[in-house]
């Protein structure tokens, strides 16, 4: 995940370091990493929620917090779903 403000600011590409995400009502969780970056393996194939809790990560670059997100994701029974979606927050967003 990257914070979309900074991007449109200043042309970096600075990671959300430490939000937890995860697939509703699964147990199945990741924390993103200091890339921005989190794993979810052998997840439950069919439409899921994705949901991304910003309150543990670190603020954007201006000091400000992140928002959380939710979207539904559809993943797929033996597809490794690699680099499928790629969000970018924001803060102030939701």
């Amino acid at each position: 995940m990257l914070d979309a403000n900074d991007f449109v600011a200043s042309g970096q590409e600075t990671p959300i370091v430490g939000a937890v995400i995860s697939l509703l009502g699964t147990g199945f969780t990741a924390t993103t990493d200091n890339n921005g970056e989190f794993v979810l393996t052998n997840t439950p194939a069919d439409s899921q929620i994705l949901d991304i809790n910003s309150s543990t990560a670190a603020p954007a670059p201006d000091g400000s917090l992140y928002a959380g997100f939710r979207e539904e994701i559809h993943l797929f029974e033996n597809v490794t779903n690699f680099s499928c979606y790629r969000y970018v927050i924001g803060a102030g967003m939701l």
